[in-house]
């Protein structure tokens, strides 16, 4: 079994205003339409959190005065080091369950 990453679902959910405003600066930021804002913002905020990645391993250089765009690796790069679809697929294939 695998995760097909073509198929789409729809979610529907309830923003404030200001969540709102925030959505449409990601949009802005990344030049996108929203949902493809929405997308970049989940899957930025599920790979940064992941309890298994390091700062270390985050960065590409140690040059603090320097944003965090600029530091960071590229999030598929990210997505690699957590092994992010490897966990998804094992949590809701039933595998980790057993």
């Amino acid at each position: 079994m695998w995760i097909d990453k073509r198929k789409r679902e729809t979610v529907v959910f309830r923003a404030s205003m200001y969540e709102k405003y925030l959505i449409e600066s990601l949009k802005e930021i990344f030049g996108c339409d929203t949902s493809e804002a929405i997308r970049r913002a989940i899957w930025s905020a599920r790979i940064l959190f992941d309890p298994g990645l390091k700062l270390k391993d985050m960065v590409k250089e140690q040059n603090w005065e320097k944003p965090l765009c600029d530091l960071i690796k590229p999030f598929p790069e990210l997505e690699h080091l957590v092994d992010l679809e490897y966990s998804l697929w094992k949590k809701y294939s039933g595998e980790g369950q057993k």
